[in-house]
């Protein structure tokens, strides 16, 4: 089995995330949006699927296949495709649902909220290294 202090984001989430945009994909009435959820479902079973070749691969041991060396970099491409995928999907459904139902409403309301304090919080954090490395010459 696969033992891991990071399995919870590269392997537990991604495969929840999948089954939440299978059934946005099927709940969704226009088809454009329909592509975007398929395509982020392929991002992440391409991550989940190279996370466990990945992890099943012994160290220090060469690959069985010359296209084995591309594994990980398929996982890199994947995950982070797939985290922004969602967060672009996610945001689309909630406006599409926003047009009929109330908790939609306050859904996008909530995350826009969330995502202005990643903003402020990211800058923070960027303002504080910047004043950090006034220091160092």
């Amino acid at each position: 089995m696969l033992h891991d202090d990071y399995i919870l984001f590269r392997l537990y989430v991604p495969l929840v995330l999948t089954i939440l945009l299978a059934i946005m994909a099927y709940v969704h009435r226009k088809q454009l949006f329909r592509y975007i959820y398929f395509c982020n479902i392929f991002c992440f079973v391409i991550a989940v699927v190279s996370y466990v070749l990945v992890m099943n691969h012994p160290a220090g041991q060469p690959y069985s296949a010359p296209w084995m060396a591309a594994v990980p970099f398929l996982w890199l491409f994947g995950i982070f495709g797939g985290y922004f995928l969602f967060l672009v999907s996610a945001f689309a459904f909630l406006v599409e649902m926003a047009q009929r139902r109330m908790l939609a409403r306050v859904l996008l309301g909530i995350g826009i909220l969330f995502l202005v304090l990643l903003l402020i919080k990211a800058l923070f954090v960027l303002f504080g290294a910047i004043w950090v490395m006034r220091g160092v010459y």
